[in-house]
């Protein structure tokens, strides 16, 4: 009796019970929703596939789902499955609707491949998943509607992306599409989750501002999810190190605090990388011709390493390999990182002598550009 909810009562019996029921707990009566993911795969048949749910995030701060059976591994926001027979299925209770993506390491390779994204709301999802190197396309059979609208938004903002790779190519014509849509869409979960995924190609002020203004046009019901709540406090962080602020006066080991080491050159660039990450490493080259055009010129570079503790010695031999000539520090705990609000490598700041920020993520032929003009 305690666990029964009036939707399920026939309705002669409710007169009788339906002053119990103000005296149950709250919880007697909440149904949380869930939905069924099916998953196909003869390709990938008893090899192990990685569900990632929403996005991954420290302390799991932007998702309101979880995994509610009991196959498979859970860490954090992920799924580890491996489908045997063809055939896999697993369920997820879930408030709101999330993003999902399925992915694959190849061990031999030491690559990853992921699929598409798509929604799991309120309705059960099939999904089938081929060679994903061939086909990254996983939606199966009916189309659910969240899905639909996702499908419909894309081909909104089709103008402004690469449908070869999906990148974004034009990220100011993109975000007039989506003020447009959730103008009109104002409970549109799909909308938030796709800013929130495309957050990092936005890197200029006037584009996460632009941003700030598109969340406050959802309704009240997305403005209190878990997820916007988490995405607008990203968004505030990143906006207190923007064009024209002085960064703070962390202190470089063995060398001395940024702003003074600013205080010492015209021009500083704070470089963030570490070992493994290979765009970081794809820059090195373009920075050294830098460099060495404008070291005597009042021109510094400080690179900021997040390797662990236990990749120092990696650390020590990428900076031997690709000869760095200029100041690093390992960060191995990141909190230089973090009181810079980085989520993505590289990235830099460019600051004058005073330590102010002139310039945040410049693109490397930028700053050639930059310092041929100002540094004479």
């Amino acid at each position: 009796m305690g666990n029964l909810c009036p939707s399920i009562l026939k309705a002669k019996e409710m007169k009788y019970i339906i002053v119990l029921l103000f005296l149950l707990p709250a919880s007697s009566c909440v149904i949380k929703p869930s939905s069924t993911i099916k998953v196909s795969s003869d390709y990938y048949d008893n090899r192990e596939l990685i569900v990632q749910g929403g996005v991954w995030s420290e302390g799991n701060t932007y998702n309101e789902f979880k995994y509610v059976d009991s196959s498979g591994v859970v860490e954090e926001s992920a799924k580890y499955i491996k489908p045997l027979s063809g055939s896999y299925k697993f369920k997820v209770e879930i408030i709101y609707p999330h993003p999902f993506q399925f992915a694959y390491i190849d061990t031999a390779t030491q690559s990853g491949l992921s699929s598409q994204i798509f929604y799991v709301g309120n309705e059960d999802v099939d999904i089938k998943i081929d060679d994903l190197n061939l086909n990254k396309n996983v939606l199966s059979g009916k189309i659910s509607k969240i899905n639909r609208e996702y499908l419909t938004l894309q081909t909104l903002y089709k103008d402004f992306v690469n449908l070869k790779n999906f990148s974004i190519e034009d990220p100011g014509g993109k975000l007039q599409v989506m003020e447009k849509y959730v103008m009109e869409n104002p409970d549109s979960y799909v909308a938030l989750w796709d800013l929130i995924l495309n957050y990092q190609v936005y890197r200029f002020e006037k584009d996460r501002r632009k941003i700030l203004g598109i969340i406050k046009l959802f309704s009240d019901e997305v403005k209190i999810s878990k997820t916007l709540v988490a995405f607008q406090t990203e968004l505030y962080k990143d906006l207190q190190l923007v064009e024209g602020v002085i960064i703070p006066n962390i202190f470089i080991t063995g060398h001395d605090s940024l702003v003074n080491i600013a205080s010492k050159n015209n021009f500083t660039l704070i470089d963030f990388w570490f070992s493994s990450c290979v765009p970081c490493i794809e820059q090195f080259g373009i920075l050294k011709e830098i460099y060495a055009s404008n070291k005597n010129k009042s021109f510094e570079i400080v690179g900021i390493s997040i390797d662990s503790e236990k990749q120092k010695l990696l650390w020590k031999q990428t900076i031997l390999k690709y000869d760095l000539p200029w100041i690093q520090h390992l960060d191995f705990e990141g909190k230089i990182a973090n009181e810079f609000f980085i989520k993505e490598y590289p990235s830099n700041f460019l600051i004058d002598k005073e330590g102010r920020i002139i310039k945040v993520n410049i693109e490397p032929s930028e700053l050639k550009d930059f310092l041929k003009k100002e540094l004479k």
